[in-house]
């Protein structure tokens, strides 16, 4: 069994050194193809003392914790050695390669974003979350107007006679704009700006949104202060504790903030693979099954985080993202847009051009 043993007389700078994980079951008889699953666990091992963050180690470790032996001297560190029936070795196999796994699927932290200080870290999150919502208001903009104007259809049996083309027409266009809104902002790459992004890197460094940070400048006798210390509490934090425990210096559960991304994720799976196989790409697959309730959670879950983690790290409180339209953005639509003298002039030039096409189509 692996054992993750934490020595507190080492620095913190001294990672590598103070995680050690040594898979060492003794396997015997019909237990023993098991082990050769042991050289890639410890590789795998190896690498989640280089790539995951202290916080989650230290909450493995105490799940898979078993009662180390005397350590070994020669390196100073504890080494497990534990008698595990075949089942048992087969699940603490399966377990750690589940955990490996997972390790070398998740996304790693930018260099450029390593070395950034933790001020520096909260300056880039409010400037990035700023500029998301921006792109944010267009998206819920767009869903509300695209539902007036499904209300028209919906209400005028004439336009519904003749309009098909037309309502094919607009439907397809803004399918298009939102599947491909919500592929974006729950992109994970590292080179892109956007809430998927955002929430990945607030994971990676959940020691930079403390409880000090949240409340800025508020005054402890502001009505406020508790308000919004008891909201916090509500999302989960990490408590610190030490000699100098302050509960300013407590942080975001990032437990918290990687389930928030993978409820995200999980909602817009099929959206997301219609966007990618479909319509940023022409793949092999010629259907995905998606409908426009699908397009809808997804934006809708979209807003729920959204909103959440910009009061944490901005401040204000959203109501929402539909911004409110100043003037009557329908009007145009009480108009004739085609004039009856344009009407036929339209009707000969499609007539002429029409003709023209069916004949070069012939030669």
């Amino acid at each position: 069994m692996p054992v993750f043993n934490s020595s507190p007389s080492r620095g913190p700078s001294d990672r590598p050194s103070r995680l050690l994980v040594v898979l060492r079951p003794e396997i015997s008889g019909e237990d023993a193809r098991e082990g050769a699953r042991a050289p890639l666990l410890e590789l795998l091992l190896w690498l989640a003392m280089r790539v995951v963050p202290q916080h989650a180690l230290h909450r493995w470790r105490d799940a898979v914790r078993t009662t180390p032996r005397k350590p070994d001297r020669s390196s100073g560190f504890s080494i497990a050695s534990a008698k595990m029936s075949p089942s048992q070795n087969r699940d603490a196999a399966s377990r750690l390669l589940s955990i490996g796994l997972a390790i070398l699927a998740a996304p790693m932290a930018s260099k450029k974003f390593k070395k950034l200080s933790d001020d520096e870290v909260w300056r880039r999150w409010n400037e990035r979350m700023k500029r998301a919502r921006q792109d944010l208001h267009h998206v819920f903009s767009t869903r509300g107007k695209f539902r007036e104007v499904t209300s028209l259809f919906e209400k005028n049996d004439e336009l519904k006679a003749c309009g098909g083309a037309v309502w094919d027409w607009l439907f397809s266009m803004y399918a298009r704009d939102l599947v491909i809104a919500i592929r974006r902002e729950l992109d994970n790459d590292t080179n892109t700006v956007c809430l998927g992004r955002l929430l990945t890197e607030m994971s990676q460094r959940p020691q930079v949104i403390t409880r000090r940070r949240y409340l800025g400048d508020i005054a402890e006798d502001d009505f406020r202060y508790q308000m919004m210390n008891h909201t916090l509490n509500g999302y989960g934090v990490v408590r610190v504790t030490g000699p100098d425990t302050d509960s300013l210096n407590d942080y975001l559960d990032p437990a918290g903030i990687a389930a928030d991304r993978q409820h995200l994720l999980k909602v817009a799976k099929p959206v997301i693979a219609w966007a990618n196989q479909l319509i940023a790409h022409r793949s092999e697959i010629e259907e995905v099954k998606v409908t426009l309730g699908d397009v809808n959670r997804s934006v809708d879950a979209i807003e729920e985080a959204f909103v959440k983690y910009f009061a944490i790290i901005c401040g204000p409180s959203l109501m929402g993202l539909e911004p409110s339209i100043i003037g009557d953005w329908m009007k145009p639509f009480t108009i004739p847009w085609i004039k009856p003298e344009a009407r036929a002039r339209s009707a000969a030039k499609t007539g002429t051009r029409f003709s023209s096409t069916r004949m070069s189509a012939r030669h």
